[in-house]
């Protein structure tokens, strides 16, 4: 039996909010709010794949969850849903890399990609066995 422990999807002023804290209250000398922005700068865009990947596994593992309890063996997502993506080819396709590597972390199964729904919004995965039989029928 596996235990499945969801993350926490913690946002941008998670990570920020212990910094400013110190420098409002504890710190005898503050930092500039310019260098503050400079300094978060380096660092903002690691900290949003960071939040994407975790609710990217997050949403995975309710999928297995679920998926023990019904029959639909297709995992679907809404791209519009993941908090700081930004709907590009490249977000898109490194997405759904992403995607890819989890599910088949999880699964006995191999998954690949099926199709784009919602005009490009949404993408369903299906197992391997199930996409060829489909698609050659």
């Amino acid at each position: 039996m596996t235990i499945v422990i969801f993350k926490k999807i913690m946002t941008l002023w998670d990570y920020i909010e212990p910094f400013v804290i110190y420098n409002y209250c504890k710190n005898e000398y503050r930092v500039p709010n310019e260098i503050t922005h400079y300094i978060y700068s380096f660092i903002i865009e690691d900290i949003k794949e960071k939040i994407i990947k975790s609710f990217l596994e997050n949403e995975v593992n309710k999928f297995f969850i679920d998926k023990k309890l019904c029959y639909d063996k297709t995992f679907r997502i809404h791209l519009n849903k993941v908090p700081y993506l930004k709907l590009n080819n490249h977000k898109r396709i490194k997405t759904k890399n992403v995607i890819l590597d989890l599910l088949n972390k999880n699964s006995k199964k191999k998954y690949v990609f099926n199709y784009y729904c919602c005009n490009g919004n949404g993408i369903a995965f299906d197992i391997e066995e199930n996409y060829y039989h489909l698609r050659f029928i």
